[in-house]
């Protein structure tokens, strides 16, 4: 769904009007996502719908952006490890203390 969220936002859907009508023929359901979330996706597939199709540039985005977004989080979370757990010096400390299973 939300690919098929940023698919439309790209063809010219309204930011704010986040009704689907495939979901229930005959009445649109509006769902309660956010547009922010598509940003990165619509960004991505923008340069390549030309090129590879509206279809093919959404499933290149789909497996780009979500280990993408992975990886900042988890940079992100080493970083302020820095000074809130293990310090400077010990980087894969940090890495395993972010990747460990949260109680």
């Amino acid at each position: 769904m939300r690919l098929n969220e940023t698919i439309k936002l790209l063809q010219g859907q309204g930011w704010f009007d986040l009704s689907h009508p495939r979901l229930s023929p005959g009445s649109n359901t509006v769902v309660h996502w956010s547009r922010l979330l598509d940003l990165p996706l619509a960004a991505l597939m923008l340069p390549f719908i030309k090129l590879l199709g509206m279809q093919n540039a959404a499933l290149l985005a789909s497996f780009i952006v979500p280990p993408a977004t992975f990886a900042l989080l988890l940079w992100l979370c080493c970083e302020f490890g820095e000074t809130l757990w293990v310090g400077r010096r010990r980087r894969l400390q940090r890495l395993l203390l972010c990747l460990r299973p949260w109680p």
